[in-house]
């Protein structure tokens, strides 16, 4: 017999002798028993969602402004997403053979080599803002 199923019988024990104070005493128990309960269950969620969080943090690091897997260096990975939502979404080369990425939730594009992309380099002296590329 759980304590709801006590303070139940209780409560109708109390109701059929006629104490009604006694009666909505134990009532008041019974609330406060249920919202204690909803309490603990969100506190429970809440910590397995924060020990998530905290795993994936442990086994990502940043580099390259993109976020990769500690153990098989599986990546690369949003920077802007994981800081915001801790959302591990894979960016995707924006062409062939090149240096950026893009992720495809947020649209934000990234160097995630770290290296110079000659498809894009110019030189300065040369540099026309509006000539088509």
């Amino acid at each position: 017999m759980g304590i709801y199923d006590a303070a139940k019988d209780a409560a109708k024990v109390l109701k059929e002798a006629g104490k009604i104070d006694e009666y909505q005493k134990i009532l008041d128990l019974i609330d406060d028993l249920f919202e204690k309960r909803d309490r603990i269950e969100k506190l429970q969620k809440d910590n397995v969602h924060l020990k998530k969080q905290l795993e994936t943090q442990e086994n990502y690091f940043f580099e390259n402004n993109s976020y990769w897997h500690k153990d098989n260096k599986d990546g690369p990975f949003c920077s802007r997403c994981f800081d915001k939502s801790k959302d591990l979404i894979r960016t995707i080369p924006t062409y062939i053979n090149s240096n950026f990425s893009k992720c495809p939730e947020c649209k934000n594009t990234v160097n995630f080599t770290g290296k110079e992309d000659p498809s894009i380099s110019f030189q300065e002296e040369n540099f026309d803002p509006y000539s088509p590329i």
